[in-house]
Parts: C-alpha cells; sequence; structure tokens
C-alpha cells in the first residue's frame, strides 16, 4: 500500500508540473493570439481545416459511388456534412490545434513568433499550397495506402518465417 501511495505521490506530482508548464501561459492573451496565428499560418491560404478538407474529399468519394443521386440531394447532404463538422470543430481539438498547442508548450513567445515567420515564408507557402491540390493528395492518400499495404507484406513475411502468426 505504501508503494501505491507513493507512486500516486510522484504522478501527481509529475502531472502538476506537466500542467503548470502547459498551463503557465494559458491565462496570457497574446500569447493566445500567438497560438492562433501560428495555427492560422499553418493552414496556409488552404479554405478549411483538415477536418473540413477530409469531409469534401469523402463527399467526393461518396457522389462518385452514388452517380444516381440527384444534386439537390447532394448539396442538402454537402451542408449537413458542413453543419456536423463546423460544430466538431467549434467544440476544439481538430487536429492542427490540437498538434499545435501541445507543440508549443515548452515554447517561448519568441519561438511562436520566429515558427509564424517561417510559416509565412512565401516559398513556403507556395509549396504547401501546391501540396494541398486535390490531385497531390489523392496521390499522397495512395501512396500512404500502398506503402502501408508493403510494410504490411514485409512485416508479415518476416513473422511467416519466423514460424509466427501473421499480423493483419
Amino acid at each position: 500500500m505504501r508503494k501505491f501511495a507513493n507512486y500516486m505521490l510522484c504522478a501527481g506530482a509529475t502531472l502538476a508540473i506537466a500542467l503548470h508548464s502547459v498551463n503557465s501561459h494559458a491565462d496570457d492573451a497574446s500569447r493566445a493570439q500567438l497560438i492562433q496565428q501560428l495555427i492560422q499560418s499553418q493552414q496556409g491560404g488552404k479554405t478549411g481545416s483538415i477536418e473540413e478538407q477530409v469531409a469534401k474529399a469523402l463527399l467526393l468519394q461518396a457522389q462518385k459511388l452514388n452517380p444516381d443521386v440527384a444534386q439537390d440531394k447532394w448539396a442538402a447532404i454537402e451542408g449537413q456534412v458542413n453543419t456536423a463538422v463546423a460544430n466538431m470543430l467549434a467544440q476544439g481539438g481538430g487536429v492542427i490545434e490540437t498538434t499545435t498547442r501541445a507543440g508549443v508548450a515548452n515554447l517561448s513567445d519568441a519561438d511562436i513568433t520566429h515558427l509564424i515567420s517561417i510559416y509565412r515564408d512565401p516559398v513556403l507557402a507556395k509549396y504547401m499550397s501546391a501540396l494541398s491540390n486535390p490531385d497531390i493528395q489523392a496521390k499522397a492518400q495512395q501512396a500512404t495506402m500502398d506503402s502501408g499495404l508493403r510494410v504490411s507484406e514485409l512485416i508479415n513475411s518476416v513473422l511467416e518465417k519466423n514460424g509466427l502468426q501473421v499480423a493483419h
């Protein structure tokens, strides 16, 4: 029981330190503005969040799979999807927001300002814009799936050579 109490005390202290480092800037309005600027800079000139872009791509795929559905029906569905995604994002915790807030927890305001200037670099903005092209996004998605399948096949072949059950 004493070991458990010591463990809980250490865990509590560790959590308190971690929360202090994350929250030490939480009340600073200028820091919150910097973080928001960084989030916006990371998204570049893209229209919409990652989640909104994913929703749009999924709807395009769904339209291809359901060619007999009328355009007015798709317009209604798109509106419902957009509302659902907007409501989800309004609650916070989107991909960029979550990772950015975690990533800057131990950075100074000067560090964040420097990151913003990097993201606003015209060459980086041009590159990021090129990457957001739907054709490139589709190629990236396909490459990700293909690579995952190849890695899975490699792992399974090693497992089989060693007489083990394969992973799926």
